[in-house]
């Protein structure tokens, strides 16, 4: 099946039923992080916001909190979304260490208690990478939280993508010469 006249410059000729002019995308996957609101438990300093993490920016400014109990960083999607994978960008010049025991969370409540939302991963090392991503199968969440469990933690992130499905679009097929009497 070609979308527009086929290489062999002959009309689309289609074998089944043509119900609608527009194709199916069974699956997109787009990174939905940039159009949420980010918060974070505390703020460092004046310019180590939470939405730092979500600006597409990956030689700017990071996140980063004040030394605490379980520090956390959340983003609210702004809506439901059925959440693939989350890939979170490290410090590049600083402690990476600091993100061992972070725990990636996703659901629909607002809380950043570990017990309220499920888990999609744990980031257990650091060694050799900067980026960590966790595949989350089909966790369906408004929010997505990012925990550092612990007394005296501090919690630095510089990037967070999250690939979230966007199923069942419709985009218009453009097709050109159709026939009216499509062999069948």
């Amino acid at each position: 099946l070609c979308l527009s006249v086929c290489p062999d410059r002959m009309p689309l000729k289609m074998y089944g039923l043509l119900l609608t002019n527009y194709l199916n995308i069974l699956e997109t996957l787009a990174n939905v992080a940039p159009n949420g609101q980010a918060t974070q438990s505390s703020l460092y300093a004046n310019n180590v916001h939470a939405v730092n993490v979500i600006n597409r920016d990956m030689t700017g400014l990071c996140s980063h909190t004040a030394n605490q109990s379980s520090p956390w960083w959340k983003l609210d999607l702004l809506a439901v979304h059925r959440v693939r994978a989350v890939t979170i960008f490290n410090r590049p010049n600083c402690c990476p260490e600091r993100l061992i025991g972070a725990e990636i969370l996703i659901g629909n409540s607002p809380s950043t208690e570990v017990a309220q939302n499920p888990r999609c991963g744990t980031i257990s090392s650091v060694e050799g990478t900067l980026t960590h991503t966790f595949h989350c199968g089909d966790m369906e969440g408004r929010y997505v939280v990012v925990i550092l469990p612990g007394q005296k933690r501090i919690l630095s992130l510089c990037e967070v993508e999250v690939y979230a499905s966007l199923a069942g679009m419709l985009l218009p097929l453009f097709v050109h010469n159709i026939k009216k009497d499509l062999i069948i």
